[in-house]
């Protein structure tokens, strides 16, 4: 019986800029759609400052479809491209991302004056506590809402009984 033969991974998708820093830089890209055959062991992450035709290897090995780049430089315009690893070797690259200028992220306060310039504040909370925020504040508007319900009718009831 002929093994099964084994070839690289097709190219994963187009990565994506999820969020950006003055040196920093969370890539995001999609697996491929097709693993040659093989698990996809890892991924190689290459860079390309604008105005150059070379590609840099920034990041090997790495095991997730996100990566956190640090040690790009401030001020300077980057694609990202990525590939898949499996035994066969590395896929074809990704196509790039879109251009991104590695620089602090500032946004202008609704405060005016007072507030002045303010940094975004990213929070990353676990899905299962949002569900528990939201489910309970449906619950309690639920509660809420039924107490109500109860609460007209008998008004209306104790004001006929007893006018005034």
């Amino acid at each position: 019986m002929p093994l099964p033969s084994l070839d690289p991974p097709w190219a994963p998708g187009k990565p994506v800029i999820r969020d950006i820093g003055k040196t920093t830089a969370l890539l995001a890209w999609t697996r491929p759609e097709h693993d040659g055959g093989a698990k996809i062991e890892g991924y190689i992450i290459e860079f390309q400052k604008t105005g150059s035709e070379e590609w840099i290897r920034i990041a090997e090995d790495v095991p997730q479809t996100e990566h956190q780049l640090k040690g790009l430089k401030e001020k300077q315009e980057y694609s990202f491209r990525v590939k898949a690893v499996n035994k066969a070797g590395e896929s074809e690259p990704s196509e790039p991302s879109d251009p991104v200028v590695c620089k602090e992220r500032l946004c202008k306060s609704n405060m005016g004056a007072v507030g002045g310039w303010a940094r975004h504040l990213y929070l990353k909370i676990p899905w299962h506590l949002v569900y528990f925020y939201i489910t309970n504040h449906f619950f309690l508007y639920s509660l809420l809402h039924f107490l109500a319900s109860l609460f007209i009718p008998l008004k209306m009831l104790l004001l006929i009984s007893h006018p005034l």
